[in-house]
């Protein structure tokens, strides 16, 4: 990542108290862009070294001889010994890189006074914040800024925050987490003024252990915040109690969403969305999924509370179309729902349901990978996935993957309890992930699936299940000449 950066060598020293450490610049070096990437580095750039799954440090010697102006140095590194001392005045020591580029981050956020609104939650964050975005589009790019893409970690979140102007008026970031903890740095960063939870589910439970953990990292969105702060979230969450807790130590104002309490009518519900009423006025969402309309609701509670006019704000996010791998339908001679970007159980369920209401009654099948992070629960979590599929009346499902074998015992469960079992019908097939399972899954399909039915492909990050996507695609490319 890179972003614009006008800050001198001698107060970037100020801000992070290095110059005792550090040697002197034989001049005030003036940095014109700050980057974590030797890649990406620019001549003028400072070069942030950080030390993650690669040590950032080994990448100083690359990111001088592109014409760094400056670099970051944890001050123990034993690289230090390795650069030319002609270097040496480029150099500013820190106890921690991670913790410099956060000071930063924090330094340059506090120099303006944009209003900031924060969105967390086990899934759905990146619609939410996509929506909100749509939301407040009318203010002019020059006036708002929201996370890009999903960096909503502690590189992303600094980073996003130096793209903040005398110009900017909203902020609107998504904050993402693996660990207990993270969130509470995010927003030590950040300072929010309003927080938004999409929910609480089983995402990382791998790494926090139970659903009650991930309800304390989510609630910690409000922590560090500004006075007046707001907290929201739908109003059936899971650990109400908990979340209600987090914002009364903060003193912040909850505030639950429904389509009740903000006044939004369902008028009718049909496979491509909803048409709705607010305020006598009726308009059409186009995105059919329950899960997806609750994240709506949220982003409409918002607005309105911003003071947004509900026309203005009603045509904005009437122009929201999906980023790439989120719930796109594409192809011709199959309806293929690429819902490939990620997944959790919650994502799953809410994809799944989208995609039978898109259908409206035409077959559907479900090609699905592993669902990671889940630990200790990933076996009991796709059994329960496969038994919430059975009971959808789906048309067939392919899983793909090693834990994702699961899903189809719970589906067999359930369709034989059921009695929907039919020889004429595919039930469930399974394969691993192998270049030649992805071939056979697309053979099964042309062999068993009906041209015009509909397919989703879903699963984690790490199944790249956008092959699968692909090959489909180019598969029935000859069959539509």
């Amino acid at each position: 990542m890179v972003e614009k950066f006008p800050y001198t060598i001698s107060k970037i020293r100020r801000i992070l108290n290095s110059c005792g450490d550090s040697p002197v610049s034989l001049s005030d070096i003036e940095f014109t862009s700050i980057t974590n990437s030797s890649l990406e580095i620019l001549p003028g750039g400072l070069f942030v070294p950080l030390i993650a799954e690669r040590d950032g440090h080994d990448f100083i010697l690359d990111a001088l001889n592109k014409n760094a102006a400056g670099f970051l140095c944890n001050k123990d590194h034993p690289i230090i010994q390795k650069i030319d001392k002609k270097y040496h005045d480029k150099m500013i020591l820190v106890e921690d890189t991670w913790k410099a580029l956060a000071d930063l981050a924090r330094f340059h956020r506090n120099r303006f006074a944009p209003f900031i609104i924060g969105i967390t939650g086990s899934s759905g964050k990146t619609t939410t914040k996509e929506l909100l975005g749509y939301a407040i589009s009318h203010f002019g790019d020059d006036r708002v800024v929201i996370t890009e893409k999903n960096y909503n970690n502690e590189i992303g979140l600094p980073f996003t925050l130096f793209r903040i102007t005398d110009r900017t008026e909203i902020v609107v970031l998504e904050m993402g987490m693996n660990h207990r903890g993270e969130i509470a740095r995010l927003t030590s960063i950040a300072g929010l003024h309003w927080a938004m939870i999409t929910n609480v589910g089983s995402a990382h439970i791998e790494n926090l252990k139970s659903p009650k953990n991930i309800a304390l990292e989510k609630s910690d969105i409000i922590r560090n915040s500004k006075p007046d702060s707001r907290l929201y979230y739908p109003e059936d969450i899971l650990f109400p109690k908990i979340i209600q807790k987090s914002a009364r130590k903060q003193y912040s104002l909850t505030k639950p969403w429904s389509l009740k309490s903000i006044g939004i009518t369902i008028k009718s519900k049909h496979k491509n969305g909803y048409k709705l009423s607010y305020k006598d006025i009726d308009f059409d969402w186009n995105q059919p999924g329950d899960k997806i309309l609750s994240n709506l609701i949220g982003v409409f509670t918002v607005a309105i509370d911003l003071g947004i006019d509900p026309a203005i704000l009603i045509e904005n996010i009437q122009k929201y179309q999906p980023v790439g791998g989120r719930f796109k339908l594409i192809g011709s001679f199959y309806q293929l729902i690429d819902d490939s970007y990620n997944a959790n159980p919650e994502s799953m369920m809410s994809s799944i349901e989208a995609a039978k209401q898109i259908a409206d009654g035409k077959n559907i099948y479900c090609v699905l990978g592993d669902m990671k992070e889940l630990g200790n629960y990933s076996k009991s979590y796709h059994i329960d996935l496969g038994k919430f599929i059975g009971k959808l009346g789906i048309s067939g499902l392919f899983t793909f993957g090693r834990d994702s074998r699961w899903i189809g015992d719970g589906f067999n469960h359930i369709t034989k309890q059921l009695g929907t079992s039919t020889p004429d019908r595919i039930i469930s097939k399974h394969y691993q992930d192998s270049d030649d399972d992805i071939q056979e899954i697309i053979q099964n399909i042309q062999d068993f699936v009906g041209q015009g039915s509909y397919i989703l492909l879903k699963g984690s990050r790490s199944m790249r299940m956008e092959r699968i996507v692909e090959k489909i695609l180019a598969a029935t490319e000859s069959k539509n000449e």
